[in-house]
């Protein structure tokens, strides 16, 4: 029984991080990650063609979802006082495929279309003091280094259970994200599939056609970017071993008895 526990959690836990954003595999501008480590502006190595990428992605076998995604750093101001938070500019037809844990307490989630509306989470709200419907505005530093600004009004609030998530959590329809950096391309693309079991097979293959159309590319699978899950997975891997141990033992002193 323990043994059984442990194998669930473990598969709960893997799939939990999957669909809490990371998605099973992310495909980036090459070079975008290696500017992301040395603190380089990140902005200036986006995926600019993401609407052809999509297109061949969404094209591969077991793939359930795509996600044209990119982040943006910034202040949330009401007027009085001004709070830091993590923007996900994306694509609200296909986020919803994304929210993992997420659960919305009040308002709604973004709906295609939408402009200038964004989704906060619970304890962002509460530092704010705002409601559904009120205005927000949204500063931070575009692609040249200028600062930016744009009006959004709330139109959810949502509860992931992780409080410091929630603390700075923000999400807004790509193209207004874009236009707050000043960009025309995305950060990354990300993949959804329908079996994690096809997650190298899926990439492998993406690779191949990368190769092929030279396109100048690079992915990371979600054991690859998902750092706590790897911290948290040898630990269950050790309690795994342990149990597998303990029900060898008892088969061979069943045996012998």
């Amino acid at each position: 029984k323990h043994f059984l526990m442990i194998v669930l959690q473990n598969i709960m836990m893997k799939e939990f991080t999957i669909r809490s954003g990371l998605g099973h595999f992310q495909v980036y501008q090459k070079g975008f990650n290696e500017k992301r480590e040395m603190g380089e502006n990140r902005l200036k190595t986006l995926i600019e063609n993401y609407k052809k990428v999509f297109t061949i992605l969404k094209s591969l076998p077991y793939v359930r979802e795509v996600n044209p995604y990119i982040n943006v750093q910034g202040l949330l101001s009401d007027g009085k006082r001004s709070v830091n938070c993590y923007v996900s500019g994306v694509d609200p037809l296909r986020q919803k495929q994304f929210q993992g844990a997420a659960k919305l307490i009040k308002g709604q989630l973004l709906d295609e279309g939408d402009k200038y509306k964004i989704v906060i989470g619970k304890t962002l709200a509460k530092r704010l003091k705002v409601k559904v419907g009120k205005y927000l505005t949204l500063m931070t530093l575009s692609k040249h280094g200028a600062m930016n600004a744009l009006d959004f009004q709330v139109k959810g609030i949502v509860e992931t259970g992780n409080r410091i998530w929630d603390t700075v959590r923000v999400d807004m329809p790509i193209k207004n994200a874009m236009e707050l950096l000043d960009v025309k391309g995305v950060e990354s693309l990300i993949v959804l599939l329908e079996d994690t079991t096809k997650t190298t097979y899926v990439q492998n293959f993406f690779k191949k056609i990368m190769k092929k159309k030279n396109l100048n590319l690079e992915t990371k699978n979600w054991l690859e970017l998902a750092h706590t899950y790897k911290k948290v997975k040898s630990v269950f891997e050790r309690f795994y071993t342990i149990a597998e141990i303990i029900l060898i033992v008892m088969a061979v002193f069943a045996v012998m008895n």
